[in-house]
Formats: structure tokens, C-alpha cells, sequence
């Protein structure tokens, strides 16, 4: 065997190949002929030459015995080959997986909610996704929206679902549903002729909310709407 040029290294220390070479080698290796390759490859024969010759150069040793009739695979290049479509597949694979996790049809999903939501449409919601994702693993976490906002911008939770937020700094906010607040009345109160309770309305009443997440998020949305009419608290 006639002794070959060493090659450049990449950054790892390892020969840099060309994996068009390496595909394009495999298929020589399987036709056992640089021209029938280049009949299934759709290219020139001369081509498929220069690129194996390249590579045998890389890698320093050659990969193909020659001869009139064709080539054959040598020992070095047998091994180099079936090792070589080992790590295709496997890098085949690792592309469709990555496709996947990126579109989200597989992978770990982790969501916040509050406990008082985890009813009605979003229960709907997440069961829709995983019925349709189901190797997608879901990972819900109950609390408070204020901290399920800090943890979503701690990339410790990918998506919350929580009443009525602003606009957030670094994060993508988009409204899915809106919700009537009901307003329980006594009995004779002017209030209770009309058919619709504004938030002007209740400028002068006094407002009793729950001790809750969600009772915290009505008293903020109280305040911003009154903010946002001009009006002046008492």
C-alpha cells in the first residue's frame, strides 16, 4: 500500500471530513464501481474520483483496492464505511429529534396555571394538547401568577397561564380568552336595575374580593381600569 500525506486536524484533533465525500464513498463501496455510482449518484465519474481521493487523503489511508474490473472496499475502508453509516443513522436520527422537539411533538413541557383556572376552557386546553401530543410530557405546577411570570423569565417554566397580565419585559404575552366578572349585589341596591355594571359604576362602592389569586388580580384590574378612565380614587 502506498503511503499517504497526512491531513489537517479540525479543532478536536480529529481529520475535518466531507460528509459528501463520506456518502458519496459509501455508494462506490456498494456499486463496487466509480461509474456505476456516478449513474445512481446522477453526477460525473471524475468527480466521485477526486472526492474519494480527497478523503482517502484525510483520513490517510486507502479506502478502495483498484483495478480494471472495478474497486473493492480494503480492509481500513470496509470498517470506515460500516462505522461511517452507523454514525449517519445515528445523525439522521439526532436531526429528527431535533426537528421534533423544536415543533414540539415530543420532548417535556412545563406549564404554570392557577389553581382557581384549572377548570373549565383551560382544563379543555391542556387536554386537547396532550391528546394530540402525546409523547410530549406535561409538567404542571400551581401557584401565584406573579411567580409563575418570575419563573417563566427564569426559563424554569415554558408557558403560565394567569389573569389578565400587561405587557412583560422579555416575555410574549397573547390574550386566549376573556371571562365576565360577576358583582353580587344586596338586595335593593340602585345597581341591581341595571343590566350591566360598568367599572365607572363602581367608583363610590365599597368592593369586598376574596382573599385569593385570583381575588388580587380583580383588585388590580380594578385599579388599572379606574387608572385608565381618569378617575380619582377616595
Amino acid at each position: 500500500m502506498a503511503e499517504m500525506q497526512s491531513s489537517p486536524k479540525g479543532s478536536s484533533g480529529l481529520p475535518a471530513i466531507d460528509l459528501v465525500s463520506v456518502t458519496q464513498g459509501m455508494v462506490v463501496a456498494e456499486c463496487l464501481s466509480f461509474r456505476r455510482a456516478a449513474r445512481v449518484l446522477g453526477t460525473q465519474q471524475s468527480a466521485i474520483s477526486r472526492r474519494v481521493r480527497a478523503l482517502e487523503d484525510v483520513l490517510g489511508v486507502s479506502l478502495f483496492e483498484r483495478n480494471s474490473a472495478g474497486v473493492r472496499p480494503t480492509t481500513a475502508g470496509a470498517q470506515f464505511f460500516e462505522q461511517a453509516r452507523a454514525g449517519l443513522r445515528q445523525l439522521d436520527d439526532a436531526v429528527k429529534t431535533a426537528s421534533a422537539a423544536g415543533r414540539g411533538i415530543i420532548g417535556h413541557l412545563h406549564v404554570g396555571i392557577l389553581s382557581s383556572m384549572a377548570a373549565g376552557f383551560l382544563r379543555e386546553v391542556i387536554r386537547t394538547f396532550h391528546a394530540g401530543h402525546a409523547d410530549v410530557a406535561l409538567h404542571i405546577l400551581e401557584g401565584a401568577s406573579r411567580k409563575q411570570i418570575a419563573l417563566v423569565r427564569e426559563s424554569r417554566l415554558d408557558v403560565a397561564f394567569v389573569v389578565w397580565a400587561p405587557e412583560l419585559p422579555n416575555c410574549n404575552v397573547t390574550q386566549l380568552w376573556t371571562e365576565h366578572i360577576f358583582a353580587a349585589l344586596p338586595q335593593g341596591h340602585v345597581l341591581c336595575d341595571c343590566d350591566e355594571i360598568t367599572w365607572e359604576s363602581l367608583r363610590y362602592e365599597k368592593v369586598i374580593l376574596c382573599q385569593s389569586e385570583l381575588g388580587g388580580a380583580i383588585h388590580d384590574r380594578l385599579i388599572t381600569r379606574f387608572v385608565e378612565l381618569g378617575l380619582v380614587l377616595g
